[in-house]
């Protein structure tokens, strides 16, 4: 039996033990006779992988086990509480202390947080750029092109960031086609970093590379980070500590364990290190594994295990033997690579045949969904917000009539430099929503006039376009759905518990705005989304809710698109409540998701509905989540591994003055009180506000005088933006 067949059985097996443990613990916590451990893990008495200790052991007839600190007995109620205290770590794991530290490496110091234009001739390359990265001249001609022609049209688009010496930290290639291009001047930010080297390589991060550029990092990291900070793993020196191979993985977006043998190969073998094939060198022409496997160390070190084909429920049956046959076949049929081939191979309790056609179909669908998120994971959050809208551009089609009827229905000042008209028609706006069954028109107005794809919720949603009864002209849409089951500052305001959210199904009482939408010309101009977001808290939405989904609607939540600073801050009764934790998970394109969901559908019906409704039949809150986390577990695809930091501000209102009080179930439907929703008091806010804003621009001759059609978007608009913010990610295969 050849190597790489004794690697894909131990892989194989391995992948077998730890996805049946998962499913078991699972299946497992849903028996009545282990609810008081769930009940446990739900209050944090105990740890995830406590109560799968104690589960198994019980399953095993083991009367006692050995947990971490306490040996050979149960975990008492708040112990965890006492141990927090006593190591006096104030309910900070030490994982977020690390993390924290890692952060801090790179403590950024603005000096001016203003971006500013400055004569080119004023900055100047960083000497230690071209101990890392090659010129720009040596640079591949197509790329060095690309960046010539996109800086040419579009100017220089994300500013050059400078230390307070004006010396490039990142920017170089920007830095030197303005110069070919003879531009004058360059917008730039001035930043202090802790140490300039560092910095190049973070902000270099996501760029393509060749394997000797990689090598070049790996040595200013080594030199500059790892020896000074580190040892293995959490080594304390000098008074601070540094996970190498969490700052390896989370630099190079690879594994941890990849990052492991990585950081092995290099210290070994540098010449086969530039071979590598990484994120950022797809043109390596060996993966981290086999370079591995081929160290002079490892091949010494290593005692290679055969396999037998055969046993392989045995392998794993022994682990708990308490377990019958049936109940394992089971297990095997949700757990991955057997949830690929659907039907598990009965005839045999000891065998399990693979159909090779089947699993090779579905493992190349795996392959395209993890590799369409890992594109995406590679992009900054506005450069994937782009790459979403371009996409769904391209795979829109709408009638061409109803689109231009749509264009000829916005709302637009009939001549917008005369100051004296356009104020007596903002004063004569009066809005009000109309209920849609997002028909063409409604989609159209979305998709081609909102800079965010338009991916609806797999669930409740109701859809208003928000039209002027003076001139029946669109001026924006809302879109209100089912809120998502966890955001930690709501649900500290709040102050929800699980059993109100979930058991009492509380999180049914309120909804998230997903689309607050002026339309373009009213939004720049005229503050247009401070009005959308106030008429967002009309009774029309309240009573629409209960009608239609029969329960009472008691707040929405809503969030901001990019940080903390929204268009919704000082709106009246809008509450930010804070900031989410920033973590956006990321979401399949749609084509691939629909496939997804027809496979699921048609192979695992009842997980399906199980995500889908609530026991009661109805649409449960936030299915489309449910459902992905469903699909990827049978995928043994880890979703937690596929997220984008962007931090948002997390705005609440509340339709009664005692609404926190009903969704933490301490009062009735019949003692809520209503809040009094005024249209005329809205106007009053807005309209001074949006002429004020008008003039403003006027007089700085900044006002937008023309719609933005996103139906325009061009692929190669696309990728010359993305070649201006220094990223080669469009493969020509897509083209």
């Amino acid at each position: 039996m050849e190597f790489s067949d004794h690697k894909k059985e131990r892989k194989e097996i391995s992948k077998l033990k730890k996805g049946l443990e998962k499913k078991i613990t699972q299946k497992l916590f849903q028996q009545p006779q282990n609810s008081d451990i769930l009940e446990k893990l739900n209050n944090g008495d105990i740890t995830e992988k406590q109560a799968e200790e104690l589960v198994k052991a019980r399953i095993n007839n083991v009367t006692s086990i050995k947990l971490k600190g306490n040996k050979g007995r149960w975990v008492e109620k708040d112990e965890h509480k006492e141990l927090e205290v006593k190591l006096n770590i104030n309910n900070n794991t030490i994982k977020d202390i690390v993390t924290d530290l890692e952060n801090n490496l790179l403590v950024k110091e603005p000096i001016d947080d203003n971006i500013i234009q400055i004569k080119i001739s004023e900055i100047k390359p960083h000497p230690y750029n071209y101990e890392i990265y090659e010129p720009f001249e040596s640079e591949d001609t197509k790329l060095r092109n690309d960046f010539l022609v996109s800086i040419e049209k579009f100017g220089v688009l994300v500013p050059i960031i400078v230390n307070p010496d004006y010396e490039i930290i990142s920017g170089h290639r920007r830095y030197f086609a303005s110069l070919k291009l003879e531009l004058e001047t360059v917008p730039i930010q001035i930043i202090q970093f802790d140490n300039d080297i560092l910095a190049i390589i973070h902000l270099n991060k996501q760029r393509e590379k060749n394997g000797t550029i990689i090598k070049n990092e790996f040595n200013e990291l080594d030199k500059n980070l790892f020896k000074k900070l580190g040892g293995r793993g959490n080594h304390m020196k000098g008074g601070k500590s540094l996970d190498i191979y969490n700052h390896i993985s989370k630099t190079f977006n690879i594994s941890r364990g990849s990052a492991t043998k990585l950081y092995r190969i290099f210290k070994e073998d540098e010449k086969l290190f530039t071979k590598i094939k990484l994120p950022q060198n797809p043109h390596g022409t060996i993966s981290i594994d086999k370079a591995y496997l081929s160290l002079k160390s490892v091949k010494q070190n290593s005692k290679l295990k055969v396999l037998k084909e055969k046993n392989y429920i045995s392998t794993i049956k022994s682990s708990l033997p308490n377990i019958n046959s049936t109940e394992l076949l089971n297990l095997l049929e949700d757990t991955y690579p057997f949830s690929l081939m659907v039907k598990v191979n009965r005839d045999s309790f000891t065998n399990i045949s693979f159909d090779e056609t089947i699993f090779k179909e579905l493992d190349l669908k795996r392959k395209e969904l993890i590799d369409d998120l890992e594109f995406k994971k590679s992009l900054t959050i506005r450069e994937l917000l782009m790459f979403e809208k371009f996409n769904e551009i391209e795979r829109t089609d709408i009638n061409d009539k109803i689109k231009e009827e749509v264009y000829n229905l916005l709302w637009k000042p009939t001549d917008i430099d005369n100051e004296e008209l356009t104020i007596k028609e903002i004063e004569n706006i009066k809005p009000k929503l109309v209920k849609s069954k997002g028909d063409g028109y409604f989609n159209t107005l979305r998709i081609y006039t909102h800079s965010l794809s338009w991916n609806p919720n797999v669930g409740r949603n109701l859809k208003y376009m928000v039209i002027d009864e003076s001139t029946n002209k669109l001026l924006g849409l809302i879109v209100v759905g089912s809120d998502v089951m966890n955001i930690q500052v709501r649900d500290k305001k709040i102050g929800w518990s699980n059993e109100s959210k979930i058991s009492n199904k509380k999180i049914n009482n309120i909804c998230m705005a997903t689309t607050i939408l002026p339309t373009y010309l009213l939004g720049f101009n005229f503050l247009g989304t401070k009005l959308i977001s106030y008429l967002t808290q009309s009774d029309t939405i309240k009573k629409d809710w209960e009608e239609t989904y029969g329960d009472v609607l008691v707040g929405i939540t809503t969030t901001s698109l990019y940080g903390s600073f929204s268009s919704y801050n000082g709106v009246p009764n809008w509450k930010k409540l804070g900031t989410s934790k920033g973590k956006i998970i990321l979401n399949p394109s749609k084509e691939i998701y629909s496939y997804w969901l027809r496979w699921l559908k048609q192979n695992h019906i009842e997980d399906y509905n199980k995500s889908m409704y609530s026991e009661s039949g109805s649409i449960q809150s936030g299915p489309k989540q449910k459902i992905l986390n469903t699909i990827f577990s049978y995928l043994n695809i880890k979703q937690k591994d596929f997220y984008h930091l962007n931090e948002k501000g997390v705005y609440f209102y509340s339709y009664f003055t005692n609404s926190f009080e009903f969704l933490q179930s301490k009062i009735s439907e019949e003692e809520l009180i209503p809040k009094k929703f005024d249209l005329e008091k809205v106007l009053k806010y807005w309209k001074p506000k949006s002429i004020k804003r008008y003039q403003k621009l006027s007089n700085e001759n900044r006002l937008e005088k023309e719609f933005y059609w996103y139906e325009d978007l061009q692929k190669s608009e696309l990728k010359e933006w993305l070649v201006n913010r220094g990223k080669t990610l469009i493969s020509e295969e897509s083209d």
